[in-house]
């Protein structure tokens, strides 16, 4: 990505460059479960009411 951003410039110590400000954002929710479905071969993150933060295979 930083190449894509500076096209052209050398990496070398000295030269300036752009770089994404990609910011901290919001803390990531506290998982209060795991749900795992082996028909689905899914494993799920939980919230505490129970919505998914994240699903992974």
């Amino acid at each position: 990505m930083l190449r894509m951003l500076n096209p052209g410039v050398g990496f070398r110590p000295g030269k300036t460059l752009i770089v994404p400000d990609v910011g901290r954002g919001d803390p990531p929710a506290a998982v209060a479960g795991i749900e795992v479905d082996k028909g689905a071969r899914l494993v799920r993150a939980l919230d505490p009411s129970g919505k998914w933060l994240a699903v992974y295979p």
